[in-house]
């Protein structure tokens, strides 16, 4: 996991710096870049040493949700696009996202142990 950051070095990490909610992303490889959950606004990332933990986020990508839920992210993908996993498209892409409540619901449907989420 990366933080995001913007094109200088003003922003807040983990922050979009154009509408300023709270992201939890991982970029494409290459070139390092993802849009924006909320507002769609490209964003760039930065390495940093230690990566932060999936649990702090509030909402997931289809990877993210299959490692904590222990399954492949084909699996997390066909369970979002049958409903029984609940989310949505980030707008003008073909990227999903999970809200931590909704993984949530899904993981205690499905029997997944949900330590990873809770802490």
């Amino acid at each position: 996991m990366m933080n995001p950051s913007s094109r200088t070095p003003e922003g807040w990490p983990d922050r979009c710096p154009l509408c300023g909610k709270s992201v939890c992303i991982e970029p494409t490889v290459p070139p390092g870049d993802a849009p924006c959950p909320h507002c769609g606004s490209l964003l760039w990332f930065q390495p940093q040493a230690a990566p932060q933990a999936a649990i702090d986020c509030q909402l997931f990508t289809t990877s993210q949700a299959a490692k904590l839920c222990k399954v492949s992210q084909q699996t997390i993908i066909r369970c979002f696009d049958d409903g029984s996993l609940g989310g949505y498209r980030v707008p003008g892409s073909r990227f999903r996202r999970i809200p931590r409540e909704q993984l949530l619901v899904f993981m205690q449907a499905n029997g997944i142990p949900t330590d990873a989420l809770d802490g």
